[in-house]
């Protein structure tokens, strides 16, 4: 939606996809909620007998793990509400630069008729309309073209706020993950990456589903699970397993 306007239309797009985006944020925050709900009451109901290292880690990482969820819903609800206000701030412009298109195309037609020379008579006094009708119609048409410029920049603005916005949240989404790629150049990486403008294009156009389930084969899970996070921890469990802990 975002590149298929022009100066000249400056409100073009599907405004409907916004609010889509913005309901498919909507269940995914609310699907983080719940599964944040479900940790805390975990964590509520263990038994105070189980105690020890293994006792402590679980309720950290249990701990850690809602911390994250929160801050994963947080950031869905903010990439909701900037979705929603783009999409009404697209709408404004949109209504705002209708009349203005109209007064362009009618000042055209307007210097067309002139150019073609029927519609005033050769007369002295035709000829003093013609100058008059043709310097208004160039007037309309600067002013209609001056005031879609402004809607322009309006546009431009919340193209860059919504792009702002939303790369600070897949930023704080990677952070919260923890996977960091080991190299900027590797095949991984970039297969991860392509995967995941692939899911950011279906959640734009509002084809992304809840029921999307992805497999270890797919090239984000890939290289989420050959992270350094990841990484530690099964080295870390693995040590455990071989000490008896």
């Amino acid at each position: 939606m975002p590149s298929n306007w022009t100066r000249s239309d400056p409100g073009a797009g599907d405004v409907g996809s916004c609010g889509l985006a913005a309901r498919w944020a909507e269940l995914r925050a609310s699907d983080l909620s719940d599964a944040r709900a479900a940790v805390t009451t975990i964590l509520r109901d263990l038994d105070a007998s189980w105690t020890g290292e293994s006792a402590d880690a679980f309720r950290g990482r249990a701990a850690g793990l809602r911390r994250d969820l929160e801050d994963s819903a947080e950031a869905m609800d903010a990439a909701r509400r900037a979705v929603t206000q783009y999409g009404d701030a697209v709408a404004e412009i949109a209504a705002r630069a209708e009349p203005l298109k109209q007064d362009l195309a009618a000042a055209q037609l307007m210097l067309d008729m002139v150019s073609e020379g029927g519609l005033f008579d050769n007369d002295p006094a035709g000829m003093e309309h013609r100058l008059q009708a043709e310097q208004q119609a160039k007037r309309d048409a600067k002013s209609a073209s001056e005031a879609l410029a402004g809607l322009a920049e309006d546009r431009a603005t919340a193209d860059q706020t919504l792009a702002s916005l939303l790369g600070r949240v897949a930023s704080a989404a990677w952070g919260g993950l923890r996977c960091v790629a080991e190299s900027p150049e590797g095949s991984r990486r970039d297969r991860a990456n392509r995967r995941v403008m692939e899911m950011l294009g279906q959640f734009w156009k509002g084809d992304l589903g809840r029921g999307v389930v992805l497999g270890p084969d797919d090239p984000f899970v890939s290289t989420l699970m050959r992270s350094d996070h990841i990484e530690s921890v099964r080295e870390q469990v693995l040590a455990d397993l071989r000490s008896g802990k």
